[in-house]
């Protein structure tokens, strides 16, 4: 078994994944609210869930890099892991402990900590040049990253936005998990798009391109418990 954090596997440094931890429900993050007088208590939420600690064990040997080792689990990154190496975590490392050593062997527990949902680890991009529906394969709400070339209204299930034109600037990126539209990656963008930023609930999502728009480019960014 391996795991790829940051787009280096695990056995190019001949480490050999022995135990990946089962697959959790993240925990939600909920307020009790005590109420004089009565029974229990009220709970609130925003749907919201907390991050997870996810350790991975794995058996190495003295001749393994650790310095390049060291160097390479460090910070924040995708990590997959090959029980499905169709979805990903978005994680960052946290420490590692030595478990046990025998006959040049031992074996290491590197701890992850990674946000509560899977995502794809390939994300489609769905193009259209008309109006239609995406899908939402996941089992939570996405926030889609969308492409949008031309200008005009756009409607992607109840949210309702539009694109102002921008001379020389053939589209515009809305970033609903950022937050925030851009050109060029690093142009910002957000006075020239009129609207809430959308999400998309799991299962089938109307788009509706209104005349001047002439394609949008939907990265879903699905994701799933």
């Amino acid at each position: 078994m391996w795991f790829e954090f940051n787009g280096i596997r695990s056995d190019d440094y001949d480490i050999v994944a022995e135990y990946f931890p089962l697959v959790s429900v993240p925990i939600r993050n909920v307020t009790s609210i005590e109420i004089p007088g009565k029974d229990g208590s009220l709970t609130q939420s925003d749907d919201t869930y907390a991050d997870m600690n996810y350790p991975i064990q794995v058996r190495a040997t003295d001749d393994c890099p650790f310095e390049l080792i060291q160097s390479w689990l460090n910070g924040s990154g995708d990590l997959i892991v090959s029980d499905d190496p169709s979805k990903k975590y978005k994680a960052r490392f946290d420490s590692r402990s030595l478990n046990e050593d025998f006959f040049s062997c031992f074996r290491v527990t590197f701890n992850f900590i990674v946000q509560p949902f899977m995502y794809e680890a390939e994300p489609e991009t769905i193009e259209l040049t008309a109006s239609g529906t995406v899908y939402n394969i996941g089992t939570r709400k996405s926030y889609p990253i969308i492409t949008v070339y031309g200008a005009g209204d756009l409607t992607i299930g109840s949210y309702s936005l539009t694109i102002a034109a921008t001379g020389g600037e053939s589209y515009v990126i809305i970033n609903s998990e950022i937050q925030e539209c851009y050109y060029d990656t690093s142009t910002s963008r957000n006075n020239k798009v009129t609207g809430d930023f959308p999400e998309i609930d799991p299962g089938e999502c109307a788009v509706t391109i209104g005349a001047g728009i002439t394609q949008v480019d939907i990265q879903g960014n699905w994701r799933w418990f």
